[in-house]
């Protein structure tokens, strides 16, 4: 029995210290503070606002600023009524530096969140809507293109003053929409609807007095230049413009001058006229030896 007594005291002593010398890799005892550890951790990080759920959220949870929007948005609103270009183009000025307040540079899809809210709540003032009524598509392209390059236009700009105060120089600017640098840019700081539309006017007027020939004059340039904006405006109205129509309001448009100054302004691509000259050349003298 004394044998036996020491022979089990002896694998007592031979077990504990395997398990002393187990404790270091790990084991179920390790593995369940292992456990315990990821819990208070996830529980830690569940109770903190993370940035990317605030990203998403505050789309969702946005004000539309109503009372800080012209006289004439608030009567329509009121009375079922579409706004006047003019109007809503104010509207989407004052929202997009309202949503700049929650993000520098908000997402499209954050964009879009807030104008199907929009569109949802006043549809008769801002659905894309045909001349019978007929909604197009899901009613809220042109206010989302509106808004997303406003802001577009806002971070643009930013960008460049830093670039300049950086002593950087400029750097071409970011496409937004088809590829496209200025697809709808705002009014030039020294102008408004009303100058813009009367410039319009004085370039109907030359075509009246000076036909195909005017569309080389310098003047004619620079109002061409100048008007761009309501240009792109016109052009991506909904719905859109007959061709017949933008003949009628922009003449010179249609001469290769004016359409190539438009695609560079359109693009910032100014070696597009050159390359047109040289395919033009080419196709002539290409196969002359």
């Amino acid at each position: 029995m004394e044998s036996e007594t020491v022979s089990l005291d002896l694998t007592t002593m031979q077990h504990t210290p395997s398990l002393s010398a187990g404790s270091s890799s790990p084991r179920p005892c390790s593995s369940n503070m292992s456990v315990t550890t990821d819990g208070e951790s996830s529980s830690l990080e569940n109770s903190r606002p993370s940035t990317s759920h605030f990203r998403k959220s505050w789309s969702n949870t946005f004000q539309v600023p109503w009372q800080l929007m012209p006289a004439e948005i608030q009567s329509a609103l009121s009375s079922g009524k579409r706004p006047s270009p003019p109007a809503r183009r104010q509207m989407v000025r004052v929202l997009a530096d309202e949503m700049r307040k929650f993000e520098p540079t908000p997402t499209r899809a954050q964009c879009l969140t807030i104008c199907k809210a929009i569109v949802h709540q006043y549809p008769q003032s801002f659905a894309d809507q045909l001349h019978d009524g007929q909604v197009v598509g899901e009613g809220y392209s042109s206010l989302l293109a509106q808004i997303k390059n406003r802001i577009d236009n806002l971070s643009r700009a930013t960008s460049f003053r830093q670039h300049q105060s950086a002593g950087s120089g400029f750097k071409r600017g970011s496409t937004d929409t088809y590829g496209c640098t200025r697809f709808q840019p705002d009014l030039p700081l020294d102008e408004t609807d009303v100058s813009i539309e009367t410039k319009r006017q004085k370039l109907e007027d030359l075509f009246r007095q000076e036909g195909a020939k005017g569309a080389e004059k310098a003047e004619v340039e620079k109002l061409m230049e100048t008007t761009f904006c309501l240009q792109r405006s016109q052009i991506n109205s909904v719905p859109a413009p007959s061709v017949t129509e933008l003949m009628e309001k922009w003449p010179y448009l249609f001469f290769q001058k004016g359409l190539f100054a438009h695609f560079e302004l359109l693009t910032d691509i100014k070696e597009f006229f050159l390359f047109y000259n040289s395919l033009a050349y080419n196709a002539v003298y290409g196969g002359i030896s």
